[in-house]
């Protein structure tokens, strides 16, 4: 998954570097695009590792929930 966010960044950045007209003029085409798929890499890696991070903190948050609610039944169901 986090290849097509990988993906997504690296045309997006594409898109705005290739854009850039004093860029354009300066750096080589194959320079711009390894700069893109390096960037677009870091940035889908970053949103990865954070979004498993979030995702983490919610389910800590959702079981403490569940434990104080239902300690009953949460316990039962572990056996």
């Amino acid at each position: 998954m986090h290849r097509l966010w990988a993906l997504m960044w690296t045309i997006l950045f594409a898109i705005m570097v290739l854009s850039l007209e004093e860029i354009w003029s300066v750096t080589p085409i194959w320079a711009r695009l390894i700069g893109c798929l390096c960037i677009g890499i870091v940035a889908g890696k970053i949103y990865y590792a954070l979004k498993h991070e979030i995702l983490a903190i919610i389910e800590r948050w959702w079981y403490t929930k569940l434990i104080m609610e239902q300690p009953a039944k949460v316990v039962l169901t572990h056996f």
